[in-house]
């Protein structure tokens, strides 16, 4: 009876019965031998499903070609934190393990660090999901971290600017004040708009909550506040003139358009703030493609799939499809 309350024991019966209710959840995704990393047919068939819920890339093998990439990138990515020994005191990790030990065996009352060793030996910061994300995640950070350092030269990022310019464009604003009319039809616009346009004090419109008057909006903006549509009515009216009626969501409107400013470059300083960060993504990227690529050249990859009769076949592709060495093997269609 003492070696049923053992948690060895209780591991082995829990870990068997989620087993056996999913496998594929508790198989790893990847193995190891000989720094081979092979994406077992599970793990390709789940790719599959998960793209058939997502618009548009159902049946693109490009798609499922770019999501295996990533796998594999990712797996890297983790191996190679754990190389590094990332996951030593690692406070992400220690809770994971601890807290599978605890429910594991509810009843153990060891501390946190005997807990922790006895969990790290049996594999459980090494087959948790998101242990791996997490070392993946913080590999990824220190590979990219130099590029933050790097400062950028006012040049450079006025070439940033020059490459992207819609990025940074200000947008076209227009100003104006507007009298508005919950009734769409009716004598009384006329009236107040031939008043306004003589000069005359007009008395008439209804309030309108947001306020009579709008200063250098976008037509996004405008959009945004009289409904779809109203923008490019306003963008047809004459400058300094009482004009109208102009539809929007809630009624029609007289409108005098006081200021059009058309679309501009800003000045490098007040974006200044923006090119960094935009370079320093950039400058990360680059570092992170050209180290993943060195790193693929030291694993050999072999992905499965499941054949109709559940065999699996393993047949040679081009591994230039994932960016990969010769030495991969994918399976065949």
């Amino acid at each position: 009876m003492k070696l049923l309350r053992h948690p060895l024991v209780h591991f082995f019966v829990v870990g068997a019965a989620m087993f056996a209710l999913r496998p594929w959840e508790l198989t790893p995704w990847y193995e190891d031998e000989n720094r081979r990393i092979v994406i077992g047919a599970e793990r390709r068939a789940a790719i599959r499903s998960q793209l058939a819920r997502t618009p548009d890339s159902a049946s693109s093998a490009a798609a499922e070609t770019q999501a295996l990439a990533d796998a594999i990138d990712e797996e890297i990515l983790y191996r190679e934190a754990v190389a590094r020994r990332l996951h030593h005191d690692n406070a992400v990790v220690r809770e994971r393990v601890i807290e599978a030990m605890r429910v594991l065996g509810p009843g153990n009352a060891r501390d946190d660090a005997a807990l922790f060793e006895q969990g790290t030996a049996l594999g459980l910061d090494r087959s948790d999901l998101v242990v791996r994300r997490h070392l993946a995640a913080a590999m990824r950070l220190m590979v990219t971290a130099p590029a933050r350092a790097e400062a950028a030269s006012d040049e450079q990022m006025q070439e940033a600017l020059a490459r992207e310019p819609q990025r940074y464009r200000l947008p076209a604003t227009t100003s104006l004040a507007h009298v508005f009319f919950r009734d769409r039809a009716g004598t009384a616009v006329a009236r107040v708009l031939e008043d306004l346009r003589a000069g005359r004090d007009a008395a008439g419109g209804d309030a309108f909550a947001l306020g009579r008057s709008f200063r250098e909006r976008t037509d996004a903006d405008l959009d945004g506040v009289f409904g779809s549509g109203f923008a490019a009515q306003v963008a047809e009216l004459p400058l300094h003139v009482w004009a109208g009626p102009v539809k929007s969501s809630y009624g029609v409107h007289l409108v005098r358009v006081e200021e059009r400013r058309a679309g501009s470059m800003p000045a490098l300083a007040s974006v200044r703030g923006r090119l960094q960060q935009r370079l320093y993504h950039e400058r990360a990227d680059a570092r992170l493609r050209a180290w993943l690529q060195k790193q693929r050249t030291r694993y050999a990859v072999i992905v499965q799939d499941v054949r109709a009769g559940g065999d699996t076949r393993i047949a040679a592709l081009s591994p230039e499809a994932l960016s990969l060495p010769p030495a991969a093997a994918i399976v065949g269609d």
